[in-house]
């Protein structure tokens, strides 16, 4: 069932707040013994307030939109009386004293949150794992990780355990986890939504900013919680949140659809391309123009977004420790950080020229603590990108379509899934997702297919870019990772973008891309 018919049978007395809570309840901690997915469990005071919304049920209706729903949130959205710990052993027994704006505008439109969710230490990680609460584990396939950071959520809800989780992304940390557990998410613009009240390991970094967004089984329930929330006007609470309403987007007859399957320096595993092509024939078929889009230096956004959150070198990470086991991507993050200047240059010089890896080598250069100047020049390349980015974009659809694209569709990520402690070394997987970072525009996720070990069978020496092109030291990796018979029949996702502060029409295009994905499926 689906959050939007969870909460039209609780408006008409067909289900009680108190029963669905139980429910839900009952399987999130079916899931936690089999996935280890949650960091808080507040079932028990999710009944209490269920059972006073029953009442007032009875004595007035409804109090707003969202009345009864149960949902999910992420460890570091906080939660009054509850840790937001992110995995850091230190930050453990200092339960949040309020509700973050977030949560407060949830309340307010009827939600009941009753568990928290797992997450990795530092956040900073598409993995998920720490130290305090440990490894969660593929709902599909306990040899692969959920994802990070919103790993947990993404866990719990690929289980089925809860219908609308709610999670934060600053580098994919809503979309990868949703692509690898086979669920929809969205991640916003920033400011869209409130974010007063998340936790974060470093705050006051503003260089690439973190958004929250939803996470569900279906997009119905992505739009439900846009309209519901913004309707409590979180604006009024979060200064920094933009006074911008939900607006509802009426299609048109004929789409115009970009599309891209390489960003230019990864190709992504064969499953991951096939789910962008196999979208692309349905809109085609449908009637859709549906047009080739040339990423505009895709490098570029990768050594943006690395050297922005490297600034501080790694200091608002790692200082929180305390002596806490570091995990392999924070290790990793770590070493990288540190190493010394002349030793940076040798080995970058070597990346490039030895091993043929140019952005390895630039992201080498650029991962170290910066002056004041550098920070500023990196900040004017970010807007700059931005800019030339949104031109490239309308140039191509004008030119191909006559209009404006209303969406651009391309990989979720380089990978299908990848096992437990490897994102250290498959780092660049993650072009796929930073580059709507270092853009700050709304991208969602929608599952397209399920990989086949005959369809999407990797051919010994042939890129996975085709016949006749180098495959490259960063691609040799990735494959020793792609695994097809391991991962046949995993979800597989594609991601759907477009313009800044234009969360209503990627939900609706997500909608129309799902309705064609669900016909097509035997």
């Amino acid at each position: 069932m689906s959050a939007r018919k969870i909460c039209a049978a609780i408006a008409a007395k067909q289900l009680r707040a108190a029963d669905a809570v139980a429910m839900l309840g009952g399987r999130a901690l079916d899931t936690h013994a089999r996935t280890n997915c949650l960091t808080e469990v507040c079932i028990a005071e999710a009944i209490r307030d269920a059972q006073q919304l029953d009442a007032r049920m009875e004595a007035q209706g409804p109090v707003g939109p969202l009345h009864g729903l149960p949902i999910s949130i992420k460890d570091n959205i906080a939660m009054k009386g509850y840790d937001a710990c992110i995995g850091y052993s230190a930050w453990t027994g200092r339960p949040s004293e309020e509700d973050s704006v977030l949560l407060r505008c949830l309340r307010r439109a009827g939600a009941i949150p009753f568990v928290k969710t797992n997450v990795p230490q530092t956040l900073l990680a598409f993995e998920c794992d720490n130290p305090v609460f440990g490894r969660t584990l593929n709902p599909h396939d306990d040899r692969w990780t959920p994802g990070g950071s919103s790993g947990g959520e993404g866990a719990l809800i690929g289980a089925r355990s809860s219908v609308l989780g709610i999670g934060n992304d600053i580098g994919g940390s809503l979309r990868i986890p949703a692509h690898f557990c086979g669920i929809y998410s969205l991640k916003p613009t920033v400011d869209r939504i409130p974010n007063r009240g998340t936790v974060g390991p470093g705050p006051g970094q503003a260089l690439i900013r973190a958004t929250s967004g939803p996470m569900a089984n279906d997009v119905d329930s992505l739009a439900l919680f846009m309209e519901a929330l913004l309707d409590q006007q979180p604006w009024l609470e979060d200064p920094y949140c933009a006074p911008l309403p939900w607006r509802p987007w009426s299609p048109p007859e004929k789409l115009c659809i970009g599309y891209f399957t390489f960003n230019g320096f990864l190709p992504a595993a064969p499953p991951c391309q096939r789910a962008v092509m196999h979208t692309v024939q349905l809109l085609r078929d449908a009637g859709h123009d549906v047009v080739e889009f040339e990423l505009p230096n895709a490098h570029e956004a990768a050594v943006i977004f690395h050297a922005l959150m490297a600034a501080d070198g790694g200091h608002g990470l790692l200082r929180h420790f305390d002596g806490d086991p570091l995990g392999p991507p924070v290790q990793a993050l770590k070493t990288l950080v540190s190493i010394p200047r002349f030793v940076r240059h040798i080995l970058s010089w070597l990346v490039a020229n030895w091993y043929g890896e140019p952005l390895l080598s630039d992201i080498l250069s650029v991962t170290s603590p910066k002056s004041y100047p550098e920070v500023c020049d990196f900040v004017v390349r970010r807007d700059a990108y931005r800019y030339a980015f949104a031109n490239a974009m309308r140039e191509s659809a004008m030119r191909q379509c006559g209009q404006p694209f209303d969406a651009v569709i391309c990989p979720a990520f380089g990978l299908p899934a990848i096992p437990h402690d490897s994102a250290g070394d498959v780092l660049l997987a993650t072009g796929y997702t930073i580059l709507h970072n270092v853009l700050d525009v709304p991208s969602g996720i929608v599952p397209a297919i399920t990989v086949d070990r005959e369809l999407d069978a990797q051919v010994e020496g042939v890129s996975w870019l085709g016949e006749g092109v180098p495959i490259g030291y960063t691609e040799r990796i990735f494959r020793s990772y792609y695994d097809v018979e391991a991962l046949h029949g995993h979800p597989v996702g594609v991601q759907v973008f477009a313009d800044r502060f234009s969360e209503e029409r990627v939900i609706g295009c997500m909608k129309i891309i799902d309705d064609y994905l669900k016909k097509a499926r035997p």
